[in-house]
C-alpha cells in the first residue's frame, strides 16, 4: 500500500508535470514498470527474495533456462500487450470510446456479460487443468 502512495505524492510534487511535457511516450511505460515492480513486492513477503526477481526483471535475462518460452506464453504476452496498450495508438482509442464511452449501445452490454463469463470459463477450465497454482491470494 505504501508503495501505491508514495507514486502519488511523487506524481502530486512534480511527476505529473513532467508527464504532461514527455507525454504518453515516457509516461505510461513508467507507470507499467512502476505497477510491475509493486506487484512483486506486494507478492512476496521477503524483501530479498523480491529484490532477487526484480533484479532479474530488469535484466532482461529470461533465458538461462528456467524460463519456458512456449507458444503458450508468446500467445498469452501478446494478446496481454494487445489489450493493455490498445487505448494508446488513436483506431484503439475510438474503438474504446465506441464501445464503452457515451454513445455505446446499451444493448452490447449484454455481449459483453456473455463473452466475460466465456472467457471466465476458459480461464477457468485452462487453470483447473494446471498443476501450477497461479493464484496470488492463496496465503490468505
Amino acid at each position: 500500500m505504501a508503495w501505491c502512495q508514495l507514486f502519488l505524492v511523487i506524481e502530486r510534487l512534480f511527476l505529473l508535470k513532467v508527464y504532461e511535457r514527455t507525454g504518453r511516450v515516457i509516461s505510461v511505460p513508467l507507470t507499467f514498470i512502476v505497477i510491475i515492480t509493486g506487484w512483486v513486492l506486494f507478492r512476496n513477503e521477503d524483501l530479498s527474495f523480491a529484490t532477487n526477481i526484480i533484479r532479474q526483471m530488469y535484466s532482461f535475462n529470461f533465458f538461462d533456462g528456467r524460463f519456458a518460452m512456449n507458444n503458450d506464453f508468446i500467445v498469452m504476452a501478446l494478446l496481454g500487450a494487445l489489450i493493455s496498450f490498445i487505448a494508446l495508438v488513436p483506431a484503439g482509442k475510438r474503438l474504446q470510446e465506441k464501445l464503452y464511452g457515451e454513445n455505446a449501445v446499451p444493448q452490447a452490454a449484454w455481449l459483453f456479460v456473455t463473452g466475460g463469463i466465456v472467457l471466465f470459463y476458459i480461464s477457468l477450465t485452462y487453470v483447473s487443468a494446471l498443476d501450477f497454482n497461479p493464484f496470488i491470494y492463496f496465503r490468505f
